[in-house]
């Protein structure tokens, strides 16, 4: 399910796909904030069918096409967070891991984060495919949690 709420720029949903190991109501709750008003709003539903001017669609497979008036060059940003348990929860993940830091700030955050996990474990040896695909692993390892 996708739902696109333009006065509050934001678009939420839901996914429902994996690769097995979860209960059988499995939902990936999502939240995007963005920080420019939306000029256009399509959904698109199964078997790619575009719904103009639409906000809501809900199906196997549906997305949402977002448009903004930008200057040439003019970036706009969006803050994304997700939950297992509740759309509701989604955002109060957003509010408390992103609340109002910058893309900066969250990069930082996000890159400290990762460092303190991936060195927990140091491996050493000549051979760099090796590195690689351990601290790969390790990443996709930490990456998903397996508890609900």
């Amino acid at each position: 399910m996708v739902k696109i709420l333009p006065e509050e720029r934001k678009i939420i949903g839901y996914c429902r796909n994996n690769s097995g190991g979860v209960p059988e109501n499995f939902h990936n709750y999502f939240v995007a904030e963005f920080d420019k008003d939306f000029e256009l709003t399509h959904t698109w539903g199964d078997e790619w069918s575009l719904q103009e001017d639409s906000t809501e669609n809900e199906g196997e497979h549906v997305g949402a096409i977002i448009g903004f008036k930008t200057k040439r060059g003019e970036a706009v940003q969006v803050k994304v967070a997700a939950s297992f348990i509740s759309p509701e929860q989604a955002q109060l993940n957003l509010d408390s891991e992103i609340g109002d830091n910058t893309f900066d700030d969250t990069r930082n955050a996000a890159t400290d984060a990762w460092e303190k996990e991936l060195s927990r474990i140091v491996v050493e040896t000549p051979n760099i495919d090796h590195l690689r695909t351990f601290y790969s692993c390790l990443y996709r390892v930490l990456l998903f949690p397996r508890k609900f």
